[in-house]
């Protein structure tokens, strides 16, 4: 999709193109047929819960995604920086210092997470027991995350993506016997489910990962922490705004509109998030790291391909999000108006991220940028939520979702182009 101008000679003369390359279609398959797994999961789960059951087997799968991120603490972005410009033998330090104080934040933040389930189950209107199946799953995930990003420095895609592909099997398998066989249809057991698949995904990377002379060292710790920190924040205010939308419809309104909300805007969405960690940014990234592409180039051939990527993937999401609400059978009607709203959204998101992602070669400064961008508006953007769902309910929420994301547009490309012209004054 990305044309560098490579010539045929020096792509059959560059390892690391070809291993790129040979990664990328290895991964690409795991994870295509992982996502069709996916997506025979989520229309299974359509068909056999209630309208208020998916909303809240949704909220809950979104709780987890923005536990997870203090979890990870933004390591997942700079280890990719730091490890390439590491020596060899100091790659264990590392490594060795990033689960450690990645255990510490486990306990930690689980303990914390835990002893806010009270309120914060009352708030988004789901039982405590699912708020600590989220809780659960965000420690898990957050496993699978780190132990996931050393694979990427390492260049191991092929097993990342065999294990994702294991871990989509076992979970299809968990549901299938769940209900077809036990006859249990609940959203807790779902949960459980879904940690399982993490944890069998957790074991099968971890032992993957080349843990030789690991090493702990308080110096490295505060050098991974200080750029992480920025990762952390920004990651940490796009996926809330990314998931504010269903917490604020789940407050204003009630369980069946958050059921049809999730149905149309969070399934959709979520694999269009799967679809870009998993497959996209797990290998652009750390190979245009590992390239060394003049950043002048990236940054060209990105801006060039932008319309491009936004027409196809407006009109794919439009096409998935229809033939979702069909599958799901009769309890949910086709609405037009709510799939173009979907489909526009995700279209500018997807620019959003694509952009976002190339700041990491940046270093530092990419990072400031990136906080800076999405904490200035950050206010107004949830605000904006917040006042659309209760003028209007869920079909404001649907509007807002798009509104949003083109104002984080706009703003990227006018910092990033400011910031690339050398005038860094108002970042």
């Amino acid at each position: 999709m990305f044309s560098f101008k490579l010539e045929k000679s020096l792509i059959k003369g560059n390892s690391s193109i070809r291993t790129f390359l040979r990664q990328l279609s290895i991964l690409f398959g795991c994870r295509s047929i992982g996502i069709i797994i996916g997506i025979f999961i989520t229309i299974l789960n359509g068909r056999v819960l209630t309208v208020e059951d998916m909303g809240q087997f949704n909220l809950a799968i979104n709780l987890s995604n923005v536990l997870v991120i203090p979890l990870v603490f933004g390591t997942n972005t700079s280890v990719l920086k730091i490890l390439p410009e590491t020596r060899e033998n100091q790659k264990g330090t590392v490594i060795g210092t990033v689960f450690l104080c990645n255990g510490l934040m486990c306990i930690l933040g689980g303990i914390l997470f835990c002893s806010f389930s009270f309120w914060g189950s009352g708030l988004l209107k789901i039982s405590s027991m699912s708020w600590y199946l989220a809780v659960i799953i965000a420690i898990v995930s957050n496993l699978c995350i780190v132990t996931e990003t050393f694979l990427k420095h390492q260049q191991d895609f092929k097993n990342i993506g065999l294990g994702k592909l294991i871990s989509s099997i076992v979970l299809l398998l968990a549901y299938l016997i769940g209900v077809y066989y036990l006859k249990l249809i609940d959203v807790k057991l779902f949960l459980v489910f879904n940690v399982i698949s993490q944890l069998i995904l957790f074991l099968i990377l971890v032992v993957k990962v080349d843990f030789h002379q690991i090493h702990f060292s308080l110096k490295v710790a505060k050098d991974i922490y200080s750029l992480s920190v920025l990762y952390m924040l920004s990651w940490l205010l796009s996926t809330f705004l990314y998931n504010a939308d269903i917490y604020i419809l789940a407050y204003l309104s009630d369980h069946y509109e958050v059921g049809v909300y999730s149905a149309y805007q969070v399934n959709v969405r979520n694999y269009f998030s799967i679809f870009y960690h998993d497959v996209f940014a797990a290998v652009f990234l750390p190979t245009i790291l590992s390239m060394k592409i003049k950043k002048d180039e990236i940054y060209r051939n990105v801006n060039k391909w932008i319309p491009a990527i936004f027409g196809i993937i407006v009109m794919g999401t439009a096409a998935v999000c229809s033939l979702f609400i069909i599958s799901y059978g009769k309890q949910y009607e086709l609405n037009f108006l709510y799939v173009a709203l979907v489909a526009l959204g995700i279209g500018f998101q997807s620019i959003f991220f694509l952009i976002n992602s190339i700041l990491v070669i940046e270093g530092m400064e990419g990072a400031k940028l990136s906080l800076a961008i999405m904490s200035k508006p950050f206010p107004f953007l949830v605000a904006n939520i917040f006042l659309l769902t209760y003028l209007f309910g869920k079909i404001g929420t649907l509007i807002a979702f798009p509104v949003n994301q083109l104002i984080l547009v706009i703003l990227l490309l006018y910092k990033t182009r400011r910031y690339r012209e050398g005038d860094t004054n108002g970042c």
